[in-house]
């Protein structure tokens, strides 16, 4: 999914065969308003359990290479992560 510089929310929806990401066109909404048309696309993303809980929220960048990096959701136990690529 290519991803134009903008602002988005980013949305999880966790099932039974894994975790996908969806990045969505609206933003500024208050708690979970979603709103499903918005959507700019949905990618898979993996799961890990945290070595150490984390207790607050936490979104990082993870560069690899120049052109290539781990998007990085943490919380509690979970840590669940995307990869990157900058075109």
């Amino acid at each position: 999914m290519q991803v134009p510089a903008g602002t988005y929310t980013l949305f999880t929806a966790p099932h039974t065969s894994g975790i996908d990401l969806i990045v969505n066109k609206q933003s500024g909404e208050w708690g979970t308003e979603y709103n499903g048309s918005l959507d700019l696309g949905t990618v898979r993303i993996t799961s890990e359990v945290a070595t150490t809980p984390v207790e607050a929220f936490r979104i990082s960048v993870v560069p690899g290479d120049p052109r290539h990096g781990k998007l990085v959701l943490e919380w509690g136990s979970f840590r669940w992560i995307a990869p990157i690529e900058v075109q």
